[in-house]
């Protein structure tokens, strides 16, 4: 029997991310709601469950602007390891310079960062 790694749990998650933002008929849903879209979609274990269930609603006010973002701008959100061996949540996406003439450009945005367990959430994104 295989058993789960942090870093497979990362591979599986971008996948299972990647897919739900994939599914132009779950797009309403992800856009008026991230975490029941995530709840459905993404296999959570119970402590990720818990986790996702207990956030303040800044948090999950702030996180549901960078979902409508990536949607409506074709971007991603993925996760990935930093430097440290924690887990980042992770949102890119492109956005047009504000003058006219101006170039698109790739935004990175780092959301949160946190243990294997969603554990020990930093947050960085803020309204």
């Amino acid at each position: 029997m295989e058993t789960s790694t942090p870093e497979r749990e990362l591979v599986r998650l971008n996948g299972a991310i990647q897919k739900l933002l994939s599914d132009h008929t779950r797009h309403e849903l992800v856009r008026c709601d991230w975490r029941q879209a995530a709840l459905e979609s993404l296999g959570f274990t119970e402590a990720q469950k818990e986790f996702v269930g207990t956030l303040p609603a800044k948090s999950v006010d702030s996180v549901q602007e960078v979902v409508r973002t990536v949607i409506s701008a074709g971007g991603r959100i993925f996760f990935q390891k930093d430097a440290d061996g924690d887990a980042e949540l992770m949102a890119e996406y492109s956005a047009k310079g504000e003058g006219p003439a101006d170039p698109l450009r790739v935004i990175s945005l780092k959301i949160c960062k946190f243990d294997a367990n969603f554990r020990n959430c930093k947050w960085f994104w803020q309204k």
